[in-house]
């Protein structure tokens, strides 16, 4: 008994690695397990197993397993890197054993120590509890963006975007500096080019190694040589996954801003607000020049305290210069200027139209300093409209004084009752063409309201009109001006009401193509729902599209081109998803307009071919696009929810592009509902790539049933405020 009673010691726990493992050459997505050696007397009645300092409990779903006196990682990650312990406990006390650490050879340093909540910069001290292998490169500009990205809370980095947006005139030379993290740090770089789709390898004679880094000195002499540039880079490990992205896009000086405005706020404190124009691709910021002082922002507004008034000189600046000075006089409260087309005229006491020039600016003290641009069309139609209205009112001044000229016919006198007036007066109340009864009863009592209105044999303003409008001449030219604008008005405003129900009935079927093509969850229906789609979109195309055609031969197509750009972005959208979903790409904007072009031949051969069309703008196709990108995400996750996996990342690159595309358009100044449709864009893409990157983490632990609730969950944690689009 008493030798028993000396044997009850606390336990005693010895850690090692699996003996079958070599811990220097464990790699990401290997299984790792460990043994905990226990020497106790009683028994155990608790084992416990730590990674640092946090607990692990037995999940088989995470990749935890704890069986007996062992623990089982599956599918290690970067983050399962680190020192564990066990730790057992008796009735007699507790012991933990020796830390035992783990490193992970891995492709990505970006996610290195995500579980740990922090990303360290490139020269941060590694903690000795974690250490790391040999590792493949990886861009440094995406570990150092920002200070690190959370796992558990931000949005992964996405995949292949530009990192990096620079902007070149043609033959200017730009150096694009690519420096990756990699161990070991003997790393071979090649360059490629990207262009609408084709890639390309850059001679190696064209860019420098050393070390970690490399450095291209790239000159775009073409339209063709805007694109994407990828740097590879490669070392005994492997390859990066990823290139490092820099986009080279065409850019220049920054337009002069628009519609300058300024507000005498009170005393001496000024506020002026522009319009920004055309930022040249480049991000751009704001200067105002008010006499020594140099006022910087990075919106087209100031706000600034003067002495005296001035005149204040505004730029748009970016990278490769400064826009044309926009001259604005700035006056104070007590003093008042008229400026026209940059000269300072004195003031005249009252407000004047300017119209001899093309911008006319008037500016008061305390109020506003507007900028109207008009243009010769508009000025001639306002002094013709100006010339005919007095040539109206002319003539309605000739016919009224040849009717006064003539003599009224005499009147018996009639002494009226004070009943008759009170009849009339009933009769007469609220009627403000005739002469209320009230008159005549004061000129019979001797009153004196109403002056002017004594003499009874004085024709009153109703009858009088009336008169005038009889003898109108119909024949008259004026007359006849007027109401042919009439019935001009009428039916323009008919034909665009008619435009306007087939746009409702276009965007109407094309959302119904759209749920359609939805409808694809099997390989056997994807023949018999796209043709079924094309037809209905042909069918649209030779009987509404061709309605709108038939409504626009010989108008003006852009005085109806918003009664029906609703339903032909609809269509756009409906069209590019058919396409995309049939042959992998979109269908082109040129296509699009032959497909609704029209060509009549009339009975007679002799005479020429009748050819009418719907006006197409390029703007009109990439709005349509702009929208397409939602169905392409919903698309994606559909696709998540059948097991299809590949066809999701497959979606997913191809509306990168086409964002990549939109950053780098040019062409048009973007609207506000550009802007919209851009950030709605940006939206579905980052949803697509948060639940790819989950599918592609944490795919083999997903059964595939569940694999479209796990992606929409994660795509669903993504929210944004575009401060750029919540400024308009």
């Amino acid at each position: 008994m008493f030798e028993d009673f000396l044997s009850k010691v606390a336990p005693i726990a010895s850690l090692k690695i699996g003996s079958t493992l070599n811990p220097k050459n464990i790699k990401e997505g290997s299984d790792v397990y460990f043994e905990c050696n226990i020497r106790a007397n009683p028994k155990l009645n608790k084992l416990t197993w730590f990674h640092e300092k946090e607990q692990l409990h037995h999940n088989v779903t995470a990749g935890v397993v704890l069986s007996d006196h062992s623990l089982v990682l599956q599918s290690i990650t970067r983050e399962s890197a680190g020192g564990y312990t066990c730790m057992a406990a008796n009735v007699e006390g507790r012991a933990k054993s020796n830390v035992v650490n783990l490193e992970v050879m891995s492709y990505d340093l970006s996610r290195l120590y995500c579980s740990r909540g922090f990303l360290p910069r490139i020269h941060s001290e590694v903690p000795k509890s974690i250490r790391y292998a040999a590792v493949a490169p990886v861009c440094k500009h995406v570990l150092n963006s920002g200070g690190g990205w959370r796992q558990q809370n931000a949005t992964p980095p996405p995949f292949n975007m530009p990192e990096e947006v620079h902007g070149a005139l043609k033959h200017e030379t730009i150096s694009l500096v690519c420096e990756v993290e990699a161990s070991p740090t003997n790393v071979t770089f090649h360059w490629t080019f990207n262009s609408s789709g084709d890639l390309s390898d850059i001679p190696s004679t064209k860019y420098t190694n050393e070390g970690t880094t490399s450095r291209l000195n790239y000159t775009p002499l073409t339209d063709m040589d805007y694109g994407v540039l990828g740097c590879w880079a490669s070392n005994a490990v492997g390859h990066s996954k990823q290139p490092c992205l820099y986009q080279v896009i065409a850019a220049g000086r920054p337009y002069p801003l628009q519609n300058c405005t300024t507000y005498n706020l009170n005393g001496s404190w000024v506020r002026i607000s522009c319009v920004e124009g055309y930022d040249g691709g480049l991000p751009q910021k704001f200067v105002a020049i008010v006499g020594k002082r140099r006022l910087e922002s990075t919106n087209p507004y100031w706000e600034f305290q003067m002495l005296k008034p001035a005149k204040v000189a505004l730029y748009a600046v970016n990278a490769k210069g400064s826009s044309e000075p926009y001259s604005i006089e700035v006056v104070l409260k007590g003093v008042a200027k008229f400026t026209v087309a940059g000269r300072i005229l004195p003031p005249r006491g009252i407000h004047y139209l300017w119209t001899g020039g093309t911008r006319v600016e008037i500016s008061f003290a305390g109020e506003s300093t507007s900028s109207v641009d008009m243009s010769p069309i508009l000025i001639g139609l306002g002094g013709t409209a100006t010339g005919l209205g007095l040539i109206v009112t002319g003539v309605l001044m000739a016919l009224w004084r040849r009717h006064a000229a003539t003599p009224a016919k005499p009147k018996p006198p009639q002494q009226p009752s004070i009943a008759t007036f009170a009849g009339k007066g009933e009769e007469e109340d609220g009627n403000p063409d005739l002469i209320p009864t009230t008159a005549l009863t004061n000129h019979l009592t001797g009153g004196r309201r109403h002056r002017g209105h004594y003499d009874k044999n004085k024709i009153n303003l109703g009858d009088k009109g009336k008169e005038v409008v009889e003898n109108i001449d119909d024949n008259n030219i004026v007359v006849q001006q007027f109401r042919a604008y009439a019935a001009e008005l009428d039916a323009k405003h008919d034909r665009y009401e008619r435009i306007f129900k087939i746009n409702r009935d276009v965007g109407i079927e094309s959302k119904r193509i759209i749920f359609l093509l939805h409808t694809i969850d099997k390989e056997s229906k994807r023949n018999v729902v796209l043709d079924a789609a094309k037809s209905r979109l042909d069918n649209m195309a030779q009987t509404l599209f061709k309605d709108i055609a038939d409504e626009l031969n010989g108008q003006d197509a852009y005085q109806f081109h918003r009664a029906y750009r609703a339903g032909l972005e609809e269509y756009v959208e409906a069209l590019t998803f058919h396409e995309y979903l049939q042959n992998g790409g979109m269908q082109d904007c040129t296509k699009l307009g032959r497909a609704l072009t029209y060509h009549t031949t009339p009975d007679d051969s002799t005479e020429q071919i009748i050819t009418r069309k719907v006006m197409v703008t390029p703007t009109d196709y990439i709005l349509g696009i702009a929208d397409l990108t939602g169905e392409l995400m919903r698309k994606c996750i559909n696709n998540l929810a059948i097991g299809d996996i590949s066809s999701c990342y497959q979606t997913c690159n191809f509306v990168r592009k086409i964002y990549v595309a939109f950053l780098g358009y040019t062409s048009v100044a973007f609207s506000n509902e550009m802007n919209k449709k851009i950030f709605t864009l940006k939206q579905s893409l980052t949803k697509m790539e948060k639940a790819c990157y989950t599918i592609k983490v944490r795919g083999s632990e997903i059964p595939k049933h569940m694999l479209a609730d796990v992606a929409i969950a994660a795509a669903e944690e993504y929210t944004e405020d575009d401060e750029g689009y919540q400024a308009f």
